[in-house]
């Protein structure tokens, strides 16, 4: 099982609105339909607005055997009927006639409803965000494939394991290499930790925020991309939300990332008795190495989003560490 890296979204680290109306392009305009070409993620985009009336769709290219896209729209589906907040998905039979002249040979679209009025996740949000976050992992426990998401999981790790002992068994002159082969000396034995905890729930797996929207005071949950191999704990996306949206916000003293930590966890609490047992900062160590023996499984020194997203997530391993003794306060919480 191969393991793909993504371009990074250099959003993924900025608790920042994704506005999809600056950085468009109109493509097509006839009748009653205008097409716009998106280009928010800073890369060479494939995303497009498709407009017609009052109705505003988001397109995604796709190559036509994504697993992944596949099982993404699977569980997109089936949260909706659930009724978690995740973005409709429509069959694209009518959108296709349009796409036709930018797809590629093997490539198809998948089409979303467009999620409009987005705003940021402010410190009052946090209690709200642990319920909804709650509120997915139930519902993503009856889910009918999960038999194959766990399956999907221990093949990934495997090869990470692999990876792990490949590298560190080799010398490296790149000093960037040099770097990252120390972290993972040092965290060698990640492994046996993880391999002790019971993994019991399937995970969103990539709860960045440019994957956690605001809209109309609502939390939605989109791409579902890396569920479909994040059969885990529920420590490991709460891990990520403190990560990304406490913990790198400098604007945050001690006191605000406690304070807003223990909003996150009553809030997926929701007044029951759940407590916290896993190690918090134990998952967000493990999250950062995968990161890294991901990219690695692909390394190419010659690309400049390789070496970026090295460099993030050698970053993000250092941050995890230097508030290490205030993430352990939080076990058995």
């Amino acid at each position: 099982m191969a393991i793909e890296i993504r371009k990074p979204t250099f959003q993924s680290l900025k608790n920042i609105v994704i506005d999809l109306h600056k950085n468009r392009k109109l493509v097509y305009k006839k009748n009653n339909v205008s097409i716009y070409a998106c280009n928010f993620l800073d890369n060479k985009s494939r995303f497009y607005i498709f407009k017609k009336k009052k109705k505003n769709f988001f397109i995604k290219i796709i190559k036509s055997n994504n697993l992944k896209i596949k099982e993404d729209i699977r569980i997109s589906k089936f949260l909706k009927n659930k009724k978690v907040n995740v973005p409709k998905i429509y069959e694209n039979t009518h959108f296709l006639p349009f796409f036709k002249r930018y797809l590629k040979p093997k490539e198809t679209i998948v089409c979303y409803d467009l999620l409009e009025k987005m705003s940021i996740i402010r410190e009052g949000d946090f209690f709200n965000l642990g319920k909804s976050l709650n509120f997915f992992h139930e519902n993503m426990s009856h889910y009918n494939r999960k038999r194959i998401i766990k399956q999907n999981t221990i093949k990934r790790i495997k090869i990470l394991k692999i990876n792990l002992k490949l590298f560190i068994s080799k010398s490296h002159k790149d000093e960037l290499l040099k770097k990252i082969k120390k972290i993972l000396v040092k965290e060698k034995n990640i492994f046996e930790q993880i391999d002790k905890w019971d993994f019991n729930c399937i995970t969103h797996g990539d709860l960045v925020p440019s994957n956690l929207v605001k809209s109309k005071k609502k939390f939605y949950f989109i791409d579902f991309e890396d569920t479909s191999y994040s059969y885990f704990v529920k420590e490991f996306d709460i891990s990520l939300i403190i990560e990304r949206l406490i913990l790198y916000n400098n604007k945050n003293n001690i006191n605000k990332k406690k304070l807003l930590i223990k909003n996150l966890l009553n809030g997926y609490r929701n007044n029951n008795n759940k407590k916290f047992f896993k190690s918090i900062y134990l998952a967000s160590v493990f999250n950062n190495i995968k990161s890294i023996l991901s990219i690695l499984n692909n390394y190419d020194a010659n690309k400049k989003f390789v070496i970026l997203e090295l460099k993030k997530f050698i970053y993000l391993y250092n941050l995890i560490n230097r508030n290490k003794k205030l993430l352990e306060n939080f076990k058995n919480f």
